[in-house]
C-alpha cells in the first residue's frame, strides 16, 4: 500500500481511486494466504539469488510464490511488475 500512496502523493491516483484500493484490499484480505518470512523462505531466496539476477526483497517475493505452490501442490498465479522477477518466476515454473 505504500507504493499506492506514494502514487497518491504524485498524483498518479485520485483520493477517490486511492481510497477504492483501499477498499478492495480489506474485502479481499481475508482470502489471502499469508507466507511467513521463515529460515526455509530466505534460504530458498538465498538460492534463488544465485541462479537469478534478483534483488533481496524480489527473492523473498519468489521463494514465497515458490514455497506456497511447493505446500499446496496447486498453481499459483504470481503477481509482480519487475521484468527480472516475472522472468525469474516463469523460469522457476510459476504462472505470472
Amino acid at each position: 500500500m505504500l507504493k499506492n500512496k506514494r502514487k497518491l502523493r504524485e498524483g498518479d491516483l485520485t483520493e477517490g481511486e486511492y481510497r477504492q484500493i483501499l477498499e478492495d484490499l480489506e474485502q479481499d484480505w481475508e482470502r489471502y494466504f499469508i507466507v511467513e518470512v521463515s529460515g526455509r523462505v530466505t534460504r530458498i531466496g538465498g538460492e534463488l539469488v544465485e541462479r537469478h539476477p534478483l534483488r533481496g526483497f524480489d527473492a523473498i517475493h519468489l521463494a514465497s510464490g515458490i514455497l506456497l505452490k511447493n505446500r499446496t501442490e496447486e498453481e499459483v498465479l504470481f503477481a509482480c511488475f519487475d521484468e527480472r522477477l516475472r522472468e525469474a518466476a516463469q523460469s522457476e515454473t510459476l504462472r505470472v
